[in-house]
């Protein structure tokens, strides 16, 4: 087999056994997009791994004497890694998902009832509406409106937005907090809403917002609140 031949057998042996699998594969992701699927440095290391130990058995088991055979072999490696990687990513972030949506279930469950009947009334609301650009809240009413913030995202499950408010208020308007523990509760606080343009979802934001926004809200809302 001239040159030319020997590379037509190869290529052809690379096409047929790579071209499915990322046909099969990319209609999978695709299907999928709304998962935002993540590889993990374990995910790839594992899949070309147990890609690489069946190429080579099949290599021992069929020892193949054509550049076409040779191709599919080596292409084993590519396609055992994407059966790998691509479900394992897949079933990690429904987990994932799953335990995002418990958590949020627990976390509106979770409000204090004297936060729920504070930040609902009609004296807060009114309170709240007399917050203006030219009268700044006090440090205590500051403290007040953000755990509002907190108990509403909690309500809702949508902590974005109410993180977005946090951070312009903390970071942007320079509202100042009644104590310092609430304080160091702002970077958690913040999180979901500066890490929202990230490609990479990381659940453990939400749940850090939820800890220690929960915690906030019970430390806030004790007697004081519902007198």
């Amino acid at each position: 087999m001239d040159r030319s031949g020997w590379w037509d057998s190869y290529l052809a042996g690379t096409l047929v056994v790579i071209v499915p699998a990322l046909l099969v594969c990319g209609a999978f992701v695709w299907w999928k997009r709304g998962e935002r699927l993540q590889f993990k440095p374990l995910d790839v290391v594992g899949g070309y791994g147990a890609g690489m130990v069946v190429s080579l058995v099949v290599v021992f088991a069929v020892d193949p004497q054509t550049p076409f055979g040779h191709a599919a072999c080596n292409m084993l490696v590519v396609v055992v890694a994407m059966g790998i990687m691509v479900p394992l990513s897949y079933f990690r972030m429904r987990r994932w998902r799953r335990d995002d949506a418990a958590g949020r279930r627990a976390a509106r469950a979770a409000i204090p009832a004297p936060a729920h009947a504070h930040f609902t009334s009609a004296a807060f609301q009114d309170q709240l509406a007399g917050i203006t650009e030219a009268h700044p809240p006090t440090p205590e009413t500051a403290s007040d409106v953000i755990a509002y913030w907190v108990f509403r995202a909690l309500d809702s499950g949508d902590y974005v937005d109410s993180s977005r408010l946090i951070h312009y208020a903390t970071a942007i308007k320079g509202w100042r907090m009644d104590s310092p523990e609430f304080a160091a509760t702002i970077p958690w606080l913040t999180a979901p809403f500066l890490s929202s343009g990230d490609k990479r979802w990381d659940p453990a934001v939400d749940r850090d917002f939820r800890e220690h926004g929960s915690a906030m809200l019970t430390a806030r809302c004790r007697p004081a609140v519902s007198a």
